[in-house]
Formats: structure tokens, C-alpha cells, sequence
């Protein structure tokens, strides 16, 4: 059986329509002679939790959860300490935009490549799939595939 790494920020448990197509592709690639190995973000507050949506994975599926930054939260408290003016909020949220380019996640990419280095020595990964959004996960993909070399396929879902 060959092994693909699939990178996928939005995985069960949390409860969203995102986390369908990466948890089916987790679920039935077994059967086309590939054992998924997911690379995910740590269970973090999101509004949605079905932890039930783990059940449906194969025994043969590991699932390797990674930190991550929380941007968002910097971006908050930078526009926020300065009290003066309403234009110290605006150059808060600008700066926001630059260091939050690609999107929101971008602060898991490091922590996500470092984790998927070791799984694809631990386990001989032979490809890397990346499914977005978020588009992040196409970024850490992209340095995962340049650094490695590996064979590398892109899945774009409707965000």
C-alpha cells in the first residue's frame, strides 16, 4: 500500500462542511491502495464539534495534530493597545492584512511542515495532497513539495 500525507486544517472533529471531503478521502483512499496519513491543526474552539465524524475513519488512518499561531489575536491586540485615535485601529487592521496573507491559518504553516518532515520520514510518505481552503494549507503543501521533492496534488473546494 503506498502512502499519501494529506494536509487538511479544517478535519473532524470540528463539525463543519469542510471537513467532509478531506475526512472522505481519509476514509475510502484505502481502498484505491493508499493509506492516508493527516496532517491537521490541534482541536481548537471552533463553534462546531462532532466528534462522532472520527468514528468513520479506517484503523489504518493516522491523524497528526500540529500547533498553531493565532493571528487573528495578535492583529486584535495590535490595533487595540494604542488608545488614541480611530486611525491606530485602522493601521492595526492593515498590518492584519499583510500578516495574515494568505488567510487567517497562515500561522499553522510552520508548525505544519515541521510535523509533516517527520511523518513522511516515519512513514515513507510517496505523495502529499493539500485541500483548501484554507489556502495555507496550499502554501505549507508547496514548501512540504520543495523540500522533499514529493509528488504533490491540489484539491480546491468551494469556499
Amino acid at each position: 500500500m503506498r502512502t499519501v500525507l494529506i494536509l487538511a486544517y479544517y478535519f473532524p472533529p470540528m463539525g463543519l462542511g469542510g471537513v467532509q471531503r478531506p475526512l472522505k478521502f481519509s476514509k475510502y483512499l484505502p481502498q484505491f491502495g493508499w493509506r492516508p496519513i493527516v496532517a491537521t491543526v490541534k482541536d481548537v474552539s471552533y463553534y462546531s464539534q462532532d466528534t462522532t465524524l472520527l468514528e468513520e475513519l479506517p484503523e489504518e488512518v493516522v491523524v497528526s495534530r500540529s500547533g498553531s499561531l493565532d493571528p487573528l489575536r495578535l492583529a486584535y491586540c495590535l490595533g487595540k493597545q494604542e488608545k488614541s485615535t480611530g486611525r491606530t485601529r485602522s493601521r492595526g487592521r492593515s498590518l492584519a492584512k499583510w500578516m495574515l496573507f494568505p488567510d487567517n491559518q497562515i500561522g499553522w504553516v510552520p508548525f505544519v511542515v515541521l510535523r509533516a518532515l517527520h511523518l513522511i520520514r516515519r512513514y515513507a510518505v510517496d505523495a502529499i495532497l493539500t485541500t483548501s481552503p484554507p489556502a495555507s494549507s496550499h502554501l505549507a503543501g508547496y514548501l512540504i513539495h520543495r523540500l522533499t521533492g514529493l509528488p504533490w496534488v491540489i484539491d480546491f473546494r468551494d469556499a
